[in-house]
């Protein structure tokens, strides 16, 4: 057991205890140590990490993986580049899966994966986390492709997104649900860009050549 399951099993044996006692009797140093231990498990749950765990289909994907890491990194998502094959691998994927949802994080996965996606698939139908799938043949395939990832069961729900920083900007638009720090992030670079726009347009107009 470690220490966080030790301070939920005392919680809920304190709780047992102040609760057969007497409205009278409650305030008693087992509801200072309730408070406290209260305060510790909520900035357990709190602090859970965000992560997006991206698992190719072959090593031959890898540069197109990167490209999302690299775009997580500017919101200061942790991203996890794993490989695991529906098709060839499907013991070694699920293993993948349980792992990380044994960590308690707040997790996205990203699935890349070409020809046949059945990666998506897979990995939605488990329900552990969301999905979005990213491939990286969509140019090559086009809409076949799009076929390929998306048309799961109706309880297998899989996000298409068709190019690296889209799916990586995607995820950050996930987070900033219940993380300020991304969501200003997000407002912040969508001011730049107008802001840009507008100068772009100021520069253009003042040009003797417009």
């Amino acid at each position: 057991m470690d220490t966080f399951q030790a301070l939920i099993r005392l919680h809920s044996l304190i709780q047992v205890d102040i609760e057969s006692k007497p409205f009278s009797l409650r305030k008693s140093p087992h509801s200072i140590l309730k408070c406290i231990i209260n305060g510790l498990v909520r900035g357990k749950i709190e602090k859970s990490l965000q992560r997006v765990v991206v698992i190719m289909g072959s090593k031959s994907d890898l540069e197109f993986a990167k490209r999302i890491k690299e775009t997580l990194s500017m919101y200061s998502i942790l991203c996890d580049l794993r490989i695991a094959s529906a098709h060839r691998t499907p013991e070694h994927l699920l293993r993948i899966l349980a792992e990380y949802a044994s960590l308690g994080d707040q997790i996205v996965a990203i699935t890349v994966a070409g020809l046949s996606d059945a990666l998506s698939g897979v990995v939605a139908a488990q329900r552990l986390f969301p999905v979005v799938a990213c491939p990286p043949d969509t140019d090559k395939l086009g809409y076949p492709k799009v076929f390929s990832s998306e048309f799961t069961p109706s309880d297998v729900p899989v996000a298409f997104v068709n190019e690296p920083s889209k799916a990586a900007h995607f995820v950050a638009q996930i987070f900033a649900l219940t993380d300020r720090k991304i969501a200003r992030e997000i407002a912040n670079s969508l001011e730049d860009k107008k802001r840009q726009i507008v100068s772009m347009d100021e520069n253009l107009t003042k040009s003797p050549d417009s």
